[in-house]
């Protein structure tokens, strides 16, 4: 198993400042948030991600969605379904051009003006649109469940997997995430099996994202011993992104947090 990290784990930090600490830690893959000024400068970060000697291993949705509420997959307003869709076409497009195998999305928060059952069924629509994009730039999509949004549970977010039925088209599972919806770790992995596609590796308080360090919070080191022992079990060939936010001190928190999970996995 090969670690890597998000690259958004503090404002602070410039993208190049974010390559510099990854590669620092001894890992060779991270993640790029598709942030607006970031989807026509695919050839600089690139240039970035290669000095540092990293991969872009994925290319994130979530964090410009949290911060732009004009972008939603499930609004009940046409157009900003279409618009959103063009904004993960356009990420998708970023992820090739970087070699990026994996995008992702998930729902970031409720769609007040709807009813659940109609935010799903918009949800859906949109990720169908997706997916077939997806398959035609030959990246593969994934959907994250979040505690704020509409998929809160890795049982609704495999749900909507079934119903899209399309080859470039699975879940992410994320530690921190489930730990909060109180579904095993372990037994995701092994639900999952088919459509597992990606990875994040974080830990919290059982009640909020907080996105501590594996090694800190309710998840222990038992439960992530199961979860990288059913990966290996299932024949997960993917990478698995630890996702910190503001991580104190940054390098030697995610130099600890790589040895821990190598540990774990030894």
């Amino acid at each position: 198993m090969e670690f890597g990290f998000t690259s958004w784990f503090s404002r602070a930090v410039s993208l190049t400042r974010a390559f510099r600490y990854i590669s620092s830690a001894g890992c060779t893959g991270a993640e790029v948030a598709a942030m607006p000024a970031y989807l026509s400068r695919g050839r600089r970060i690139a240039e970035s991600a290669r000095a540092s000697e990293l991969e872009v291993t994925a290319v994130g949705l979530g964090v410009p969605f949290l911060r732009d509420p004009r972008l939603s997959l499930h609004s009940r307003d046409g157009s900003v379904r279409r618009e959103s869709v063009r904004y993960v076409s356009r990420s998708m497009d970023l992820a090739s051009g970087l070699g990026a195998p994996i995008v992702y999305v998930c729902s970031v928060r409720k769609e007040q003006r709807a009813s659940r059952k109609e935010a799903l069924e918009s949800f859906r629509d949109s990720l169908r649109a997706c997916a077939e994009y997806a398959e035609k730039v030959g990246v593969i999509l994934a959907i994250e469940q979040f505690p704020l949004g509409e998929v809160r549970t890795f049982e609704a977010a495999s749900s909507l997997v079934s119903e899209i039925d399309s080859k470039s088209f699975g879940v992410l599972l994320d530690t921190g995430h489930l730990a909060i919806s109180g579904e095993a770790i372990d037994e995701a992995v092994v639900r999952s099996k088919r459509i597992l596609k990606h990875v994040h590796v974080n830990n919290n308080d059982g009640l909020s994202d907080l996105h501590w360090p594996p090694q800190r919070g309710k998840l222990t080191r038992d439960d992530f011993r199961s979860f990288f022992l059913r990966l290996s079990e299932s024949g997960y060939e993917g990478r698995a992104s630890v996702e910190l936010v503001n991580p104190r001190p940054i390098a030697r928190t995610l130099a600890d947090s790589v040895s821990y999970l190598r540990e774990i996995i030894s």
